[in-house]
């Protein structure tokens, strides 16, 4: 995800006042959202590529006082994914003396790896040590599971792995 910052000054280049609505839209990829209220002069939102499939030119326009000013900057989009998401081991017995490893790499659209990256991890069942990982300088990312004391309905816990809008399961099965 990239941040997008407008930056807002006034006829007399002065900052504006917090709290100064700042709307934003895309050609390409996605917003975290549509508006921003100015901090400090500076409305920030987010633009993910989490849509496309391959490297693109995005247009993203910021606009105040329902559109009367407006400015547009173009930006680079570089798709990302998830892979090699894995739990090592993929089977555990029910009880917190039972863990597995949960990984996941974070690459861009043309398979290189990307460093210094959050990806945030999330269960249906049991528990994780963590909640998100930084990737490391060949992408990957690992966080530890912990089985529940007792067996999901389906036999399964799921782990989702997440960075921005780009999400993927793993299935932990519970054994007795």
């Amino acid at each position: 995800m990239v941040p997008i910052r407008a930056v807002i000054r006034d006829a007399n280049n002065n900052l504006v006042a917090d709290g100064t609505s700042v709307s934003f839209v895309t050609d390409k990829g996605k917003l975290s959202a549509a508006q921003a209220d100015t901090i400090d002069g500076v409305a920030t939102v987010y633009l993910s590529s989490a849509s496309l499939s391959s490297t693109e030119t995005a247009t993203v326009t910021a606009s105040i006082n329902s559109g009367s000013v407006t400015k547009s900057a173009t930006v680079t989009l570089t798709p990302v994914e998830l892979t090699d998401v894995l739990a090592n081991p993929s089977i555990l017995a029910i009880g917190s003396a039972t863990q597995s490893t949960i990984q996941a790499r974070l690459l861009d659209g043309n398979r290189v790896s990307i460093a210094g990256k959050t990806l945030t991890f999330s269960t249906n069942a049991g528990t994780l040590l963590t909640s998100s990982a930084e990737t490391d300088e060949t992408g990957l990312a690992s966080v530890k599971f912990i089985a529940p004391d007792t067996i999901p309905a389906d036999g399964k816990a799921t782990i989702t792995v997440s960075y921005g809008d780009v999400t993927r399961d793993i299935d932990v099965t519970i054994i007795d």
